[in-house]
């Protein structure tokens, strides 16, 4: 279809696909770091479970 566009509508054309493009690029971004932090979150929790159950599994030790 871009070919068939006047050169001036053609430039503009391209410009919106590369801004369209850009603005893609910042979405996926956005996407990967909010599912970082989730990943993250949801690790420091199963982590402090973790400590806390093998913390309550302790025996009191005996200092002689």
């Amino acid at each position: 279809m871009e070919r068939f566009l006047p050169a001036e509508n053609q430039r503009a054309y391209q410009t919106k696909a590369k801004a369209t493009q850009e603005s893609s690029n910042d979405n996926v971004l956005v996407a990967v770091v909010v599912q970082l932090a989730s990943a993250r979150t949801v690790l420091v929790r199963q982590s402090l479970i973790v400590l806390r159950s093998f913390l309550e599994n302790q025996k009191p030790r005996t200092v002689l």
